[in-house]
């Protein structure tokens, strides 16, 4: 079921600011990958994904986290090769299919 919103900025402003918890908000466009961003790992991830289905209604219960999080562990190796260049190995998550999939009501694939 697609949940109701009167534009995509009902969507937008009050995702912007639980993303500020975590991460730099600043410079953050529709194709920025917010889960290759440092701070947006493991249980803040998660944290994150719960705080949005609350807000929104939006259920994440198909999303494969893994394929797209790295877990704790993970994520400040993972952070370092990012900064030399070293591409993720996860699936990126932009800012943009998480809007569509707020606005969808339930977790959907990104498109490659």
């Amino acid at each position: 079921m697609m949940s109701t919103f009167n534009s995509m900025e009902d969507i937008e402003r009050p995702l912007r600011e639980m993303l500020s918890r975590y991460i730099d908000t600043r410079r953050l466009r529709p194709e920025t990958a917010i889960n290759h961003l440092s701070g947006l790992a493991g249980d803040d991830a998660d944290e994150f994904l719960d705080e949005v289905e609350k807000r929104f209604g939006t259920s994440f219960s198909d999303i494969s986290f893994d394929d797209f999080f790295d877990d704790e562990g993970e994520a400040f190796g993972e952070h370092i090769l990012r900064l030399f260049g070293v591409r993720s190995r996860k699936k990126s998550l932009t800012f943009e299919h998480l809007t569509k999939v707020i606005e969808k009501g339930h977790w959907f694939e990104p498109q490659p």
